[in-house]
């Protein structure tokens, strides 16, 4: 079995708006205990030209 990777991530006003890598079952995904998000991204908060801003990287 492949893994299925989220594609895109997008904020929204309701939360995230997500597409994956593979077709999904919305049904399924409406009930989150049926899968879990983790990541490799490593983010340092620094300030560029006097505003915060995030560096992150894999």
């Amino acid at each position: 079995m492949v893994p299925v990777e989220i594609a895109t991530m997008q904020l929204t006003p309701e939360g995230f708006r997500l597409t994956f890598t593979a077709a999904m079952d919305a049904a399924r995904l409406q009930n989150v205990k049926t899968y879990r998000l983790a990541s490799t991204w490593q983010c340092v908060q620094v300030w560029l030209h006097f505003r915060p801003a995030l560096i992150c990287s894999v």
